[in-house]
């Protein structure tokens, strides 16, 4: 049987539904090069895991009985109230018979059901409909798995999440646009970078912070704050 695009069937999907992209491929259009064997999707959860399994349903529906669903463990075949129950618990599916496997995640790694929507607010168009959330965004993602690889996507992350997040804050221009920088991601590097904003409203705000932090006793704050 021909495996159908999975270009085809995402547009599918994004037809009825918001879906960002996670995983490898979100990592490579971050600018990292390395290899993957999938593709990693979070679709808005909806208000249940029956509604949010109904808008993928929708989809395979278009390709008569050539996709399927499995779940973890296994990646065994799921139907009726057994996946229901694993949506519930795993938080995801894969679907088969794609030219590539496609992991759909109601809750991914790193995330509660509730915060799709502040994800989905500070991404980008990537294609298709589908969009790209920030590599602050992605970070959770790749915590604490237990994976060699999801450990060097992380530190990727993390020191392109600095660099973005720096130049911003030292590109401030209101303390109103600092705090929320601040509240948003930061710290001590994102902090170092931006007290070289040349407002001193900005950097009041940024030592105010940090004053925070050292008092809580963080040792890289009090360093900064002793340069």
């Amino acid at each position: 049987m021909e495996e159908v695009s999975i270009n085809d069937f995402v547009k599918l999907l994004t037809e009825k539904s918001k879906v960002l992209l996670l995983g490898g491929m979100a990592i490579i259009a971050h600018g990292l090069t390395r290899g993957t064997r999938d593709v990693d999707l979070w679709m808005e959860p909806k208000g249940s895991a029956e509604e949010w399994l109904e808008e993928i349903r929708h989809a395979i529906s278009q390709y008569s009985e050539s996709l399927t669903i499995h779940g973890l463990p296994g990646w065994q075949e799921l139907t009726g109230d057994a996946l229901i129950k694993n949506i519930e618990d795993v938080g995801m599916v894969r679907i088969l018979g794609l030219t590539v496997p496609l992991d759909i995640f109601r809750k991914p790694n790193g995330y509660e059901h509730e915060q799709f929507d502040s994800v989905w607010k500070n991404s980008i168009l990537y294609e298709a409909g589908v969009r790209l959330p920030r590599a602050a965004d992605l970070l959770p993602t790749k915590e604490n798995t237990g994976r060699e690889r999801d450990s060097a996507d992380w530190y990727f992350l993390l020191t392109k999440s600095r660099r973005e997040q720096g130049d911003a804050l030292a590109k401030a221009s209101t303390a109103e646009e600092a705090t929320t920088l601040l509240n948003d991601y930061f710290d001590y590097d994102v902090c170092r970078r931006g007290l070289t904003n040349q407002n001193e409203e900005v950097r009041n705000v940024i030592l105010a912070e940090l004053q925070r932090l050292a008092d809580d006793g963080d040792p890289f704050a009090k360093e900064i704050l002793s340069s």
